[in-house]
């Protein structure tokens, strides 16, 4: 997972969609004229052949060291580079915000 947030410059977007080379991008109609052209697959949530797909969770197994997303920095210094976040960082970082946060 890539989070792209469509109010970045464009030049911004372009890079980290190159950068971080992905597939598919998840996205709803009213962002995606704010998002540059992409040599990806754009799936809409408003898409209706969602909703003929599987609720239930998907099976299969995940490893604490396997990546769970990649977070761009700011670029304040040059060009913004990729975080890769594992999922036991993530897991850990939700568990503090419960404790934090109630």
């Amino acid at each position: 997972m890539v989070p792209l947030d469509p109010n970045y410059p464009t030049d911004r977007l372009q890079w980290m969609l190159k950068d971080s080379d992905i597939a598919l991008l998840l996205t709803t109609q009213p962002e995606s004229p704010n998002l540059p052209p992409a040599q990806v697959e754009w799936v809409y949530l408003e898409d209706p052949a969602l909703t003929q797909l599987p609720t239930s969770n998907p099976t299969g197994s995940v490893s604490a060291y396997q990546l769970a997303c990649c977070l761009y920095t700011s670029g304040s210094t040059g060009q913004p580079k990729g975080v890769l976040i594992e999922h036991q960082a993530l897991a850990k970082h939700c568990l503090a915000m419960q404790s934090v946060y109630k």
